[in-house]
């Protein structure tokens, strides 16, 4: 059970398998060559040519049920990158993606239930894949690479051997599942590490628990990229709920309303309704003693002298330069909230995820920390 889960993780959640363009598959996880997570298709491309290929009888989803999961994946991506200021230089998702046939050999093969003898060889026994992207050339003078991507079929012998999966979970298309896990894959054909964010569409666990009798993942796909930009937000308070005691709101506000200013941030008892009864209830700052721990993971472009596409390039790093993009980044914050009702201050942490306003509040309350204050404390 353990090896096959194992497995699952390896290879289901889109290892970089790569090679230069003369050369073989090389495996390892991307670690292997510098550029082995380099995204696919910089400014220099223009359009995509791809195609699809399915397994209509055993895959769980019609053709057309798979172009539009694609389609709704590939303006999903395309939103992400339009929004960032980061994207300037590198330019990815602004190309254009067009279906071809592929006996064309384009650049991108989507395969749906179908692997070939090769592939299955190379990538070991395929029914412990759930879906993977795999870059089988890179060429670095252009810097444009060539692959496929898989996602495992409902039925039949592709069918992945993963305990408590559902029996098709790519059935409905308004469920967006397929198109999550194409999301998925195609993040890495962008250049987009997984990133240590549970539930997250783009953390290392994601597949698995996508096709899940018993998930606990949402539906929607959240927002990629780092974004600090303020932001309101409201949310029900439990009756012995750690948010409710630490900032002391009372029982007749069933709500709590934080008002972001940038890195300070407002907290407001509330009614739960807009424009509803409010009570401000202290402020936070956050300024005095700033970020305590940073993680950042970026889109890293690895060049090489051959190539002619980027003019200033630091290559500080040897015989390569490394260009970066958008980046994904989670903070915690050490603040102290003083408080409005009985004019009090006493530490927060709170810690930023890397996409949108999802955060946590973690607090002292007699005398222990709790690095959650969303839970329910016990008296």
């Amino acid at each position: 059970m353990k090896m096959l889960l194992s497995r699952i993780v390896l290879f289901g959640l889109s290892i970089g398998l790569t090679y230069p363009a003369t050369a073989e598959w090389v495996s390892g996880g991307g670690l292997l060559i510098r550029d082995s997570q380099n995204p696919w298709f910089v400014k220099n491309t223009r359009k995509v040519n791809y195609c699809v290929s399915i397994d209509e009888a055993n895959f769980g989803q019609t053709l057309e049920g798979v172009r539009s999961a694609i389609n709704q994946a590939i303006q999903f991506w395309k939103s992400q990158f339009a929004t960032n200021s980061d994207n300037q230089d590198l330019k990815i998702g602004t190309q254009i993606f067009v279906e071809t046939e592929c006996t064309l050999d384009p650049e991108l093969v989507l395969q749906f239930g179908i692997l070939s003898d090769e592939q299955k060889k190379k990538l070991g026994d395929p029914k412990e894949l759930i879906g993977i992207a795999v870059r089988t050339s890179y060429d670095r003078r252009t810097l444009r690479g060539k692959g496929f991507i898989y996602i495992a079929p409902a039925f039949g012998p592709l069918r992945p051997s993963l305990p408590n999966m559902q029996e098709n979970p790519w059935a409905n298309v308004d469920d967006s599942l397929l198109m999550n896990a194409i999301a998925h894959e195609l993040g890495h054909v962008f250049g987009v590490p997984h990133f240590p964010v549970p539930n997250h569409f783009m953390s290392d666990t994601y597949l698995e628990n996508l096709v899940q009798t018993n998930r606990n993942i949402p539906n929607s796909l959240s927002p990629v990229f780092y974004n600090q930009e303020p932001f309101k937000i409201w949310k029900e308070l439990r009756q012995n709920g750690g948010e409710r005691l630490f900032f002391k709101v009372p029982s007749e506000f069933p709500c709590i309303n934080y008002n972001s200013l940038g890195v300070d941030m407002e907290v407001y008892a509330s009614s739960c309704r807009p424009n509803g009864q409010a009570k401000l209830m202290g402020h936070i700052d956050f300024k005095s003693t700033g970020p305590i721990k940073q993680t950042f993971q970026s889109i890293k472009l690895v060049v090489y002298s051959e190539q002619k596409i980027f003019d200033k390039v630091d290559h500080s790093y040897g015989n390569y330069g490394v260009i970066f993009g958008p980046s994904q980044q989670s903070i915690v914050w050490k603040g102290v909230f003083y408080s409005f009702v009985d004019h009090s201050s006493k530490q927060i942490f709170m810690k930023i995820y890397p996409y949108g306003n999802r955060f946590e509040l973690g607090g002292i309350l007699d005398g222990k920390l709790i690095m959650d204050l969303k839970e329910t404390i016990q008296n």
